[in-house]
């Protein structure tokens, strides 16, 4: 069923508080269905609510009330490794493990790479990516995250962001002596805009 042009004007009037999970019923439908039923025939712009709607919305994780929102907010926030999964030219899923910092002001993962990373390449041909945390080993605790990565240049160097300095210390000690030589070798600031989140 497709809804008529009437309710389209609901639907951008409510596309502004969209972010702050606005649900406003028009006959019945909420406003989040309204931008999946309306028919590119009938609206000759439908790209724009399709396109608005996916970089509008602000992610949210998963309600912290409930255990799986809670398992993902503690597991963003201590982890220390996590999979960060790009597509090559061919195609092929190219997983790798990394270190991150979960943004909870910006609903976004920061991470660091090497300038001649491949991983860079990828995105640069293919922004879509995955991160997925280590499950418990009996097929359970499983956190996938999907999303969309960008280089970041207006991120400070690793070793002047005091917290992510703090999360990482004994790593760095261990390989690279020093924050500032973390960062020479790492200075490629990636910023990761999750899409969406699924698991167990």
């Amino acid at each position: 069923m497709f809804v008529s042009l009437v309710s389209i004007s609901k639907a951008e009037r409510c596309h502004r508080t969209y972010e702050q999970n606005c649900v406003i019923m028009h006959k019945g439908i909420r406003t989040s269905d309204l931008f999946m039923q309306v028919s590119e025939r009938d609206v000759p712009n439908s790209n724009y609510f399709r396109e608005s709607r996916r970089y509008n919305m602000a992610f949210q994780l998963p309600d912290p009330a409930t255990p799986f929102g809670e398992r993902v907010a503690r597991r963003l926030r201590d982890e220390r490794l996590i999979w960060f999964t790009t597509v090559d030219a061919k195609g092929t899923p190219q997983p790798t493990p990394v270190w991150f910092l979960w943004d909870e002001a910006t609903s976004t993962i920061l991470m660091y790479s090497r300038a001649d990373a491949k991983r860079l390449a990828h995105i640069q041909q293919n922004p879509r990516v995955a991160f997925n945390l280590d499950g418990n080993g009996n097929g359970g605790d499983i956190i996938v995250i999907t999303g969309e990565a960008q280089v970041s240049p207006g991120d400070p160097p690793a070793d002047q962001l005091p917290v992510y300095v703090k999360k990482y210390r004994d790593f760095i000690t261990r390989s690279y002596q020093r924050p500032e030589r973390f960062a020479e070798m790492y200075s490629v600031a990636l910023r990761i805009r999750p899409i969406a989140i699924r698991g167990h």
